[in-house]
């Protein structure tokens, strides 16, 4: 069995005891929080305990309260970051007659990132004590985020705020011109590593601005207007509207 499938049965051995809160300190560092990891933990197991197909699993705040002791604001607060991290999906589905939310952890995701932070170390040897795994746990993110750092909740934190940045800035985009999430958001983080989340905002706004009166269909997807080369003129200092004038003069032909 590879490394890959040793994760995925690891997280749900580790996850949701019963009688026990116990919480897996990779989930404290992919998550960046004890709340968020708490709810992961939960969550990964009753994932594993659901009836349905589309491995959706329903939870009411008062059962999350009785179960882990976290509020109702605290556990929404922690759903909003799992969906920020793209860790788990939510919709509204029928239970027991009403719409009730349903959650579903996407566990290959989850795998990949646990993967990461295991990366170069012995899986047996996994444990739960903050500081003897801190001690014990290779990190290495230099690939995409050049990150080496030995507080290793800190780099997380760290890397959580760059997704979190870039998430809501993808999300303030132009609706209906969203695309490819993933490989978009990479590209906003690294705009936001260059140049700062302030000006990517601004520039955002600026091309708003400029395509307000715009046909939908002309304005770019997301994707194409966070590459480098294209977003570059928004990011300008001295950035100004186009107006008629400034732009380049065309010579039609008259058929007859």
């Amino acid at each position: 069995m590879g490394n890959y499938e040793d994760i995925r049965n690891l997280i749900h051995e580790l996850s949701g005891q019963q009688n026990l809160v116990s919480i897996p300190v990779v989930y404290i560092e992919i998550t960046g929080d004890l709340n968020t990891a708490l709810l992961l933990n939960q969550m990964v197991f009753w994932s594993d305990k659901s009836k349905r197909k589309d491995g959706y699993f329903y939870k009411s705040y008062k059962d999350w309260e009785d179960e882990i002791h976290l509020s109702e604001y605290q556990v929404r607060r922690s759903i909003k970051k799992l969906k920020e991290l793209d860790f788990i999906e939510t919709e509204l589905k029928r239970a027991n007659g009403s719409p009730t939310l349903h959650f579903k952890v996407k566990i290959d995701l989850v795998s990949e990132w646990i993967l990461k932070k295991l990366k170069n170390r012995n899986l047996r040897n996994l444990s739960i004590d903050t500081e003897e795994t801190k001690e014990t746990i290779t990190y290495d993110y230099t690939d995409d985020y050049n990150i080496n750092d030995s507080d290793s909740v800190g780099a997380v934190n760290q890397l959580n705020t760059l997704r979190t940045q870039a998430t809501e800035i993808y999300e303030s985009y132009i609706p209906n011109r969203k695309s490819e999430k993933t490989k978009t958001i990479k590209r906003i983080e690294a705009l936001i590593k260059k140049y700062g989340d302030d000006k990517v905002i601004r520039a955002v706004n600026r091309y708003k601005e400029e395509t307000k009166e715009t046909e939908t269909k002309y304005i770019k997807m997301s994707i194409g207007f966070f590459n480098e080369d294209y977003i570059a003129r928004f990011l300008e200092d001295n950035y100004s509207i186009p107006t008629a004038e400034s732009e380049p003069q065309r010579k039609y032909k008259v058929l007859s």
